[in-house]
């Protein structure tokens, strides 16, 4: 659970401002109030320079405010300012007898609901330092002690143990109640990412079905225009084989038109050794890429390992090693994969220059491209791919360069139910 405060620093010195003036506006109504009460005296000079440097303190920190600049630490000062305040009034008035002590608990519902959990707790002990502060020098005092009587101390004491077990109580549920908060809202975010994501996915498909439709004319034709110039006499070996490579792009194209244009959903893929699955993968990719070198390790898989083989799985792992030899540009790409009792784990490591923090954030969230011949669609398909066998996609920098991409798997996805 992310430990962000709930409310930004701005927002939170734009409340305590108000509050600051509120406050400033009732102390001084109050110490007024007091003061004309008969058998009430109160140094009220002092006690009214306290509203005055609040209100001093609001016009000081409001001058060329900038809400970019606001951190945490300012809003630290803030309560802090706010803390001293309540602290030099209170001992002017009674101290820890006062009964608007209580008023401790303000700053830290504050800290505790709009401000990381470190900062609430840190506010918890200012609090809890001043009203002990307040405590200890009344109770250091003979008025402490026998100005009211024991029951009277006792009371005050009560009063000093109530305020410690409700700051903690506070504390302690606040902080827990805006951290589920705050989950609840990183949850509401990755769902609406996630509702866009599928809504652009749901439009390339509905426009892949329409391009399948209109690809097969040209397939067809290209196939015939390649048995045609097979049976020139005149041509070389090499020109044969580069014709025999054609003739195997054009064929996977066809399989692959002919997956998306399947409208039989209960058709059952067929049980075959995982080893074998991604060797065929290697292979077939290997043919579009010549020039890129592979190391593949499938040592990790048992070879009594079966998996169904699913038809998005081959092309979502295709695009991350289109992804890795584009970045690679020339070097190795590397490919191993292994097992453990309930994943398959297929791992993609190459030796690009790796992506930045916001782009690792974003890869598979998010539509984008570094490339200017991209469209950044492919690895929100992938990443939508293996989410719907259950699976994740897990990227990383690798040192000190190259992307690690890290798939996994449920077997129990992956093999037929019994």
């Amino acid at each position: 659970m992310t430990d962000q405060a709930v409310l930004t620093p701005p927002q939170v010195i734009g409340l305590l401002r108000r509050l600051r003036w509120l406050a400033a506006i009732l102390q001084v109504a109050g110490t007024l109030l007091a003061s004309a009460l008969p058998d009430m005296t109160l140094p009220l000079m002092p006690m009214l320079a306290v509203p005055a440097a609040l209100v001093a303190f609001n016009l000081l920190t409001g001058l060329g405010n900038d809400r970019r600049a606001v951190t945490q630490t300012r809003v630290f000062v803030h309560l802090g300012a706010d803390i001293l305040a309540l602290t030099l009034l209170l001992a002017l008035s009674g101290g820890p007898a006062n009964p608007f002590v209580s008023l401790y608990l303000v700053p830290v519902a504050i800290a505790a609901a709009a401000m990381p959990m470190a900062s609430a707790w840190a506010i918890w002990a200012v609090c809890a330092a001043a009203y002990s502060g307040l405590f200890a020098v009344y109770a250091a005092t003979p008025a402490g002690h026998h100005g009211g009587g024991n029951f009277f101390f006792l009371h005050v004491a009560g009063m000093w143990l109530n305020f410690m077990i409700a700051a903690t109580l506070t504390t302690i549920a606040l902080v827990r109640l805006a951290g589920l908060l705050r989950q609840r809202e990183q949850d509401l975010g990755e769902a609406r990412e996630k509702a866009l994501r599928d809504e652009q996915i749901v439009a390339t498909a509905t426009l892949a079905a329409s391009t399948a439709h209109q690809l097969n004319t040209p397939l067809g034709t290209m196939t015939l225009l390649v048995d045609e110039l097979r049976n020139e006499t005149a041509l070389s070996s090499s020109a044969r084989t580069d014709l025999d490579t054609l003739a195997d792009q054009i064929d996977q194209c066809r399989q692959r038109l002919r997956t998306v244009l399947a409208t039989d959903a209960d058709t059952t893929p067929s049980l075959r050794p995982a080893r074998a699955v991604l060797a065929e993968l290697l292979d077939q990719w290997r043919l579009a890429h010549p020039d890129t070198p592979t190391e593949a390790d499938f040592s990790g898989l048992p070879r009594q390992l079966s998996i169904l083989e699913p038809p998005v799985l081959q092309p979502a792992l295709a695009n991350m090693l289109d992804n890795a030899a584009r970045s690679a540009r020339g070097l190795p790409v590397r490919i191993r994969a292994t097992a453990t009792d309930d994943q398959l784990i297929v791992i993609i490591e190459d030796e690009g220059p790796g992506l930045s923090a916001g782009d690792l954030h974003r890869a598979g969230r998010q539509v984008f491209t570094s490339r200017a011949d991209g469209h950044g669609l492919g690895l929100v398909l992938t990443h939508s791919s293996i989410e719907y066998l259950g699976g994740e996609v897990r990227q990383s920098n690798r040192h000190p360069r190259g992307l690690r991409t890290e798939v996994r798997l449920p077997l129990s996805r992956l093999r037929p139910v019994v």
